[in-house]
């Protein structure tokens, strides 16, 4: 009997589900789903993941890997286990782009770990200039992606502020004086949404594009304020995709 078959049986019965609740529920149909059981066919990704769903099990579990199905089940004590097992689940509800920001956060945490000195401030010039490793851009005025560097490209700087996450150049001026075109930026990253308040200048994401703006909230009205008078402000609508990425470090 393969692992598929003994999983799926046992999740049948911890949600005591019938073959046939099963297979009307997810779509598939009866006389696979008791080929599945009896262990005839292992079920393709695609009808392994809509089974998944109608179980509320891990895909991943229900197919025969030794992943993690319910977290609440590791031991406290093994705090790497079970982090890895909440990124993985967190990472399936992210869309692609999403899931390729989490890897890259992810390498860049490795390599900060393997080479402590690698995002370390270095000196460039007699002037006692720094160099910080860029990561990308984004636009103070119609919004851009925010570019993520293939190649580790690094850029002098003044000073650097005690804690900041990513480094980014600005393009455009909307928000001069503040900050000029090509001006680079310090920011801190957001997780959490509620941690964001009105007047604070933001690196925001809105229907996918990236701007750093100023952040004003009123009555759950989210509007981006360009602090150059030469640009209308933009106004977060109802069903606007709306997302705060970070707060800029001012020094």
């Amino acid at each position: 009997m393969s692992k598929f078959s003994s999983r799926l049986q046992a999740a049948l019965k911890d949600n005591k589900i019938t073959q046939s609740e099963l297979a009307r529920k997810s779509g598939i149909g009866r006389n696979s789903i008791s080929d599945y059981i009896k262990g005839k066919y292992v079920a393709k990704q695609d009808k392994a993941l809509k089974i998944a769903k109608v179980l509320d099990v891990d895909v991943d579990w229900l197919m025969g890997y030794d992943s993690n199905n319910n977290i609440s089940n590791i031991s406290e004590s093994d705090e790497t286990q079970k982090n890895i097992a909440i990124v993985i689940q967190n990472m399936k509800r992210l869309n692609t782009d999403l899931q390729q920001d989490v890897v890259n956060f992810s390498e860049v945490q490795v390599k900060k770990q393997q080479d402590q000195s690698y995002f370390l401030p270095k000196p460039v010039n007699e002037n006692s200039l720094y160099e910080v490793v860029l990561n990308g851009y984004v636009s103070a005025s119609t919004g851009k992606w925010i570019i993520k560097q293939r190649n580790i490209e690094t850029v002098p700087v003044v000073a650097t502020p005690p804690e900041f996450d990513f480094v980014l150049k600005v393009s455009g001026d909307s928000m001069s004086p503040l900050f000029e075109d090509k001006q680079v930026i310090f920011v801190k990253q957001i997780l959490d949404q509620s941690k964001i308040f009105s007047n604070q200048i933001v690196i925001a994401e809105l229907n996918g594009v990236a701007y750093v703006k100023k952040l004003r909230i009123h009555r759950n009205n989210y509007r981006l304020v360009s602090l150059n008078k030469d640009y209308e402000d933009i106004i977060v609508k109802k069903d606007d995709n709306f997302y705060v990425r970070g707060i800029v470090v001012l020094s």
